[in-house]
């Protein structure tokens, strides 16, 4: 399960298996690796988020997977918006007619960003900090095997049943978008990323 923390997977497989017990409303979502200001650099896909956040701070920042590595990422904002999708649906909404057989869902995929219908590859996500801030600091790549190798095993995320039953959409869908709204984001909160850096 690509973005599922250990607590995370084990709620999943205890709902699989109190499914019967209709007084649990349980609810959840699946995510790609989340993008946004003011994240530390912990986790192997956290180059995702630091590739934009350093640079559009002026400073350079070397990447340690190639520039084609694609990954799955959602900006933050999107993955607020679809927790709460999620915990407001309307319950008729979560069951949905497959093959004949009534199927209440209860886990959704949240697909990220999009470029050209692929997941973007660090190159792109070095395209578009360009795009919003010309004077960024400077995005190299100097790959570590080891660590692109697990980013690999991340996947592709799937939202085709959350878009259908849900009409989830985020408001963030591509790089461009993205990146504007984490300049601002950091330039609204200086006070946040300061505060992992002495923290840290």
């Amino acid at each position: 399960m690509p973005g599922v923390s250990g607590p995370s997977r084990w709620c999943i497989r205890r709902r699989i298996r109190c499914g019967r017990d209709r007084r649990v409303d349980f609810r959840a979502v699946c995510f790609p690796s989340v993008i946004g200001a003011a994240r530390g650099g912990g986790g192997t896909t956290a180059y995702s988020t630091l590739m934009i956040q350093d640079p559009l701070r002026k400073r350079n920042y070397v990447a340690y997977v190639a520039a084609g590595t694609r990954l799955d990422i959602l900006y933050v904002k999107d993955a607020i918006k679809a927790l709460t999708l999620v915990h407001d649906a309307d319950p008729a909404s979560l069951v949905a007619d497959v093959d004949g057989v009534t199927v209440t869902r209860r886990v959704y995929n949240i697909a990220g960003i999009r470029s050209a219908g692929q997941a973007a590859t660090a190159a792109e996500i070095q395209a578009a900090v360009s795009h919003v801030q010309p004077d960024a600091g400077q995005i190299t790549f100097e790959p570590n095997p080891g660590l692109v190798n697990i980013v690999h095993t991340c996947g592709i995320l799937d939202d085709t049943v959350a878009r259908q039953q849900l009409k989830w959409k985020g408001d963030y869908p591509d790089l461009i978008t993205a990146a504007t709204d984490f300049q601002q984001e950091i330039k609204a909160y200086p006070d946040r990323i300061q505060a992992l850096e002495l923290s840290g």
